[in-house]
């Protein structure tokens, strides 16, 4: 029998829901703080706290695209080798607990409270620290990953290198990506002076991998590397893929390093992706080399065709509907998007050809819009402009005068939205047999739209059998 107390006591979920909702509250209330360029907030906090970051071996990335389908890569490869493996990610699309993984598997809600009040009770001891919103939660994955006991971590930076909060780790190999003009505020306005913050993780005699084709930017992690006196590994020139093929269901490739591998398959769409794979390859050789790893290339093959990696040209389905998520932000990232709505989408050869694109595009104010919009308009036969639920998205009005300032005769296909759900909902009444719903321009955007969508990924056999697409 039910007492009066018993009723009145709140359920476990009630103060579960309360203490996780007050905790994420008060990490999203640090982005007040905004962005602080020095590591001496991170290394002060890091220090009441034990060094949690030193509990672990690391690989540490860095890169403008590419640098978080690369960490998911040479985390899969690690755990294959039979290592508890931890991952640091950003940003997140739907939950904030995307960022932090280990073995894949998402820090829960408890452990984020749990570890948001230790760290503010630390805190306490020096009440003149204001830890921004990435460097808190960059302390609380180091601490989480030392507290389950992880032997591995692949951290990815946040947005530079030199002065991200994860530059206080000491990193057993170091990978920086593809390099490009974006956070141009932070970063510099060149790409030599980009380049030269992401190269700001190199450390003393620690190896480096790169897969910057930039000539410029290379020529930047060549002399950091140099000055470090960092091995470095250079992509075309000591590994390199070839005989790429795309298609709906993933890329394959020739891989031609230390090994030699033929056919090689990952389940991530585009010819970069192939070089981010390569990267990751790359990884395991200089690790197994140093007697750090030691799997086969079976299972390395296993690892890298269940990598998973959401909001890079994933496909989805909205009310039946095929819908493309891809979390381009950047001019270079785009472009990489509309190449493979052409190679891939598009291609009468591909496994599930589409006939048009249906796009929906918000991108945030502080980007370089116009850039990054115009290579995705020519794919497009309707493009609907939408804002993300985020402070610094920009309105669909501004997208829209660009557009019509690029492609004036297009205009009359330019449609406004100023929510996810409602350029979805649009474009389930603007779809046509064979249409192809693209979201892009962002990963708030693209994380708002799975969150109306209810995050449901399509497998290619799936896919094709709904909609009678391919052969």
């Amino acid at each position: 029998m039910r007492t009066l107390a018993a009723e009145a006591k709140p359920s476990l979920l009630f103060l579960h829901i309360v203490n996780y909702s007050k905790a994420i509250d008060y990490l999203y209330g640090l982005q007040k703080h905004g962005i602080k360029l020095g590591l001496s907030n991170i290394t002060t906090i890091a220090e009441l706290l034990g060094h949690p970051q030193k509990a672990y071996h690391s690989v540490h990335v860095a890169g403008t695209n590419g640098k978080g389908s690369t960490s998911a890569m040479i985390a899969a490869i690690v755990r294959a080798n039979g290592f508890k493996t931890g991952l640091f990610t950003s940003p997140h699309l739907v939950r904030f607990t995307e960022r932090i993984r280990i073995d894949g598997i998402e820090i829960t809600e408890d452990e984020v409270v749990t570890l948001t009040e230790e760290i503010q009770e630390a805190l306490s001891e020096n009440k003149a620290l204001q830890p921004t919103f990435f460097e808190f939660v960059t302390v609380m994955a180091f601490l989480h990953f030392k507290r389950q006991g992880v032997q591995w971590v692949v951290f990815e930076t946040g947005m530079g290198g030199r002065y991200d909060a994860t530059n206080i780790i000491a990193p057993d190999l170091t990978i920086i990506t593809s390099i490009s003009e974006d956070h141009k505020e932070f970063l510099g306005q060149t790409i030599t002076e980009i380049a030269s913050e992401k190269a700001g993780i190199i450390k003393d005699t620690v190896e480096v991998i790169t897969t910057c084709r930039d000539e410029f930017a290379l020529e930047v992690i060549k002399s950091a590397a140099v000055k470090c006196h960092s091995p470095l590994d250079v992509y075309g020139t000591d590994f390199s893929v070839s005989s790429v093929k795309l298609d709906v269901d993933g890329t394959t490739f020739d891989y031609a390093g230390g090994c030699i591998f033929s056919d090689l398959h990952i389940p991530l769409i585009g010819a970069h992706q192939a070089e981010n794979a390569s990267c990751a390859i790359r990884a395991w050789e200089i690790l197994t080399w140093k007697g750090h790893l030691a799997v086969g290339e079976d299972a390395l093959q296993q690892a890298l065709k269940g990598v998973q990696w959401p909001g890079r040209c994933e496909l989805g389905k909205y009310k039946g509907l095929p819908v493309l998520l891809d979390g381009a932000h950047n001019p270079a990232a785009m472009q990489r998007l509309s190449t493979a709505l052409r190679d891939v989408f598009l291609n009468l050869a591909s496994k599930a050809s589409f006939s048009r694109v249906v796009l929906i595009v918000g991108t945030m104010s502080d980007k370089d819009k116009e850039n990054i919009i115009t290579p995705i308009l020519s794919v497009a036969s309707k493009v609907i402009f939408t804002s993300a639920n985020y402070t610094r998205a920009e309105r669909p009005e501004i997208l829209a005068d660009i557009a019509r300032g690029l492609l004036p005769a297009m205009q009359e296909a330019f449609y406004l939205t100023h929510s996810l759900r409602e350029a979805l909902s649009l474009a389930e009444s603007l779809y046509q047999q064979g249409d192809l719903i693209v979201v892009t321009g962002s990963f708030y955007t693209v994380g708002d739209a799975k969150e109306v969508m209810g995050q449901e990924v399509v497998s290619l056999k799936n896919l094709t059998e709904s909609l009678g697409l391919g052969g």
